[in-house]
């Protein structure tokens, strides 16, 4: 392409350059390329926060399982020691029941 079909001077806007062979002006094809830029820009923070929400949901869901586990855990471990409480009193009943009849 020569010149004349790359540049030319609109009259009626002066400080806007047009492309002869397609028409378009550089002024607003500059302004969509800079949009197209900041969508993908946007985009890009998208995809991370969605990542990052996900990363969260995760460690959420990993902190509900251990307070769970620990939860159950302080259970179990109450009920051991109601077991081995009771146990040793049964022990203990035995031996002063024993102790008592056989004395």
């Amino acid at each position: 392409y020569s010149n004349e079909f790359i540049v030319h001077l609109v009259p009626e806007y002066s400080d806007e350059i047009v492309c002869l062979y397609c028409g378009v002006s550089y002024l607003i094809y500059h302004e969509f390329h800079q949009l197209r830029t900041h969508v993908a820009q946007l985009e890009a923070e998208l995809q991370e926060m969605r990542e990052m929400a996900q990363r969260e949901k995760a460690q959420r869901e990993a902190l509900e399982l251990e307070r769970l586990v620990w939860t159950d855990s302080n259970r179990l471990s109450a009920f051991l020691a109601c077991f081995l409480f009771s146990t040793y009193l049964c022990i203990l009943l035995r031996s002063d029941l024993l102790n008592f009849l056989f004395r």
